[in-house]
């Protein structure tokens, strides 16, 4: 039997240097691209703590070089950009971020997006409709949980939100798995009528982020790298704030070991014409018992009743 080769012993006190190279594109804010990359920092620092059993008191000292890529996208250094962090053990050990409920998979408060985020109105009452519907057809269920796809346009890092349409899924035990058939089915449709937009995301329904959303999140990835999640509360009681929430998703580190989180987004309402007057003429229709009609409504029974009063002058011979 060989002689086994004793673990070299490391010095509790001990620094380790990792210089890495990293080329980002051209359009890439160094500020977006930082804050990306610490996520993937922090776990090679994990990876070089376990790797050299480094005992307390280390420090990890990581530099990173960015490089921009020309627009030709030649390989030649055009402008760089170092970040330099040190880790010690307590940094290393624990996670980078820290998130309040670790079962709810989503990063703490004050982490901010990658990317802006337009809604259009029509999607809102897309989601609504088909929670509407879903609850109306099996109100013995109790309250349903629905899923579907986002679509819309994308340019850099603005996402324009546009339309929606809805998704077939199956469930087994907890588990919810997306009906792939059916979404390359509708995907065409829509791609023969809004040539424009792409498939950005998808949409459920419920409250907080969670962990079954990481779940359906995951297989949405296989259609769209880096997709975007609405999620609308139906039962969210506050009529101050519209109840919906939009996400993405990042690699980081919790307790050790490389997860997906969700990253909440910020957005603002973007309407167009025909939006504006659909929405107005719901909200007012709404709200019937207050005696107020829609602008549309009003338009109609004032051309109504001029037409009638025409046709009362009118004698036909």
């Amino acid at each position: 039997m060989g002689a086994q080769n004793p673990r070299l012993p490391i010095h509790t006190h001990s620094t380790v240097f990792i210089d890495l190279l990293s080329v980002v594109s051209a359009v890439a804010p160094f500020d977006v691209v930082l804050q990306t990359r610490l996520g993937a920092v922090r776990f090679l620092a994990h990876f070089t703590r376990k790797f050299l059993s480094l005992g307390p008191g280390f420090q990890i000292v990581i530099k990173t070089t960015f490089f921009r890529m020309t627009d030709s996208k030649e390989a030649m250094e055009v402008e760089s950009i170092e970040s330099v962090q040190v880790l010690d053990s307590e940094d290393v050990s624990k996670t980078s971020m820290e998130i309040g409920d670790p079962s709810k998979n989503v990063m703490a408060a004050g982490t901010t997006g990658s990317v802006t985020c337009s809604l259009h109105p029509l999607v809102i009452m897309n989601v609504s409709e088909h929670w509407t519907r879903a609850r109306a057809q099996n109100e013995e269920n109790g309250l349903p949980q629905v899923f579907g796809a986002l679509i819309g346009k994308q340019k850099g890092r603005n996402i324009e939100i546009m339309n929606s349409f809805e998704l077939v899924f199956s469930t087994i035990g907890e588990d919810t798995f997306i009906d792939r058939d059916y979404y390359n089915m509708k995907e065409e449709q829509f791609k023969q009528v809004f040539m424009e937009m792409d498939f950005i995301g998808w949409y459920t329904t419920g409250g907080p982020a969670n962990n079954s959303d990481i779940k359906v999140h995951k297989q949405i990835c296989d259609i769209n790298e880096s997709p975007i999640l609405l999620k609308l509360n139906p039962c969210d009681k506050n009529i101050d704030l519209l109840p919906v929430s939009l996400y993405e998703t990042v690699i980081d580190l919790v307790n050790g070991e490389a997860t997906m989180l969700f990253v909440p987004l910020t957005y603002t309402l973007a309407t167009e014409e025909a939006e504006r007057i659909g929405v107005d003429h719901v909200a007012r229709m709404s709200s019937m018992d207050s005696g107020e009609s829609s602008l549309v409504a009003e338009h109609l029974t004032a051309q109504h009743s001029a037409i009638k009063m025409l046709h009362s002058r009118v004698t036909i011979a």
